[in-house]
């Protein structure tokens, strides 16, 4: 049993939601749905992205056999 200095009993060993949360400043403040959306913006542009990088590497590629000197 662990004695405490306070008045009011044990002091509890964990104290407030924990490190994880300490780790990112600023980003403790928002809410969970505000985390999960971002999250799937940002997954949602990271897939545009790759698919018009891919299409313009396709294209680029018909254009080169499309001037190809033979």
């Amino acid at each position: 049993m662990r004695i405490s200095a306070y008045a009011d009993g044990p002091v509890p060993l964990v104290e407030g939601p924990g490190p994880m949360w300490d780790a990112a400043p600023g980003v403790g403040s928002l809410s969970p749905m505000k985390k999960i959306v971002l999250l799937a913006l940002a997954a949602a542009a990271a897939v545009f992205a790759k698919k018009k990088l891919d299409a313009s590497k396709a294209e680029q590629a018909l254009w080169a056999q499309a001037t190809d000197q033979v």
